[in-house]
This record gives C-alpha cells, sequence and structure tokens, in this order.
C-alpha cells in the first residue's frame, strides 16, 4: 500500500491508492436491524439507601430557648450603629 500525499489525491487526478478503492472499513458495523436492549437491574434494587436511623425523632423543646442573651444584643446594636454612623459619613442611608 502506498502512502497518499497531496500530490496522489484523486481530486487533482493522481494516483489513488488501492486502500480508497476497497470497501469501507466500517461495514458490516451497521446493521439495518436493532437489537433489544437489555436492562440487568432487578427491579426491587434500589440505588437510594433507605433510612436506617436508630435514633428517636427530633422534638422541639417545650419550651424557649433564647439564642441571644442580653451581652449579644448590646454588641450586635453597637456595631449597628458605628455601621449607621459611617454610612451618614458617606451620604448613604441603610
Amino acid at each position: 500500500d502506498q502512502v497518499q500525499s497531496p500530490h496522489d489525491s484523486p481530486l487533482s487526478g493522481g494516483h489513488t491508492s488501492d486502500r480508497a478503492q476497497e470497501e469501507p472499513v466500517n461495514e458490516g458495523r451497521i446493521r439495518e436491524e436493532t437489537e433489544e436492549l437489555v436492562s440487568i437491574a432487578r427491579p426491587g434494587d434500589s440505588t437510594v439507601r433507605p433510612d436506617v436511623g436508630n435514633a428517636d425523632p427530633i422534638v422541639s423543646p417545650t419550651t424557649t430557648t433564647h439564642i441571644f442573651n442580653d451581652e449579644d444584643i448590646t454588641m450586635v446594636q453597637t456595631l449597628i450603629k458605628i455601621k449607621e454612623e459611617k454610612a451618614k459619613e458617606k451620604g448613604v442611608s441603610i
């Protein structure tokens, strides 16, 4: 077999290799009939894990819990005031 070069192109009237005249390589790979796809998964199988936890369900507390204490609120209020003062200096309102 000869390797084609641009000078051997069939379009330019040059030599055509024997390979170009043979049947396509993928001949026989393409079929007119379709094959049935078969699933190997079993109907009872699932990729979702069932809930296997043994912990008791979460129950909300019966009493109200304070998330912030007075010291936290005071600190937050101070930070808000500082932010407002800086905004006033720049002429922006919050």
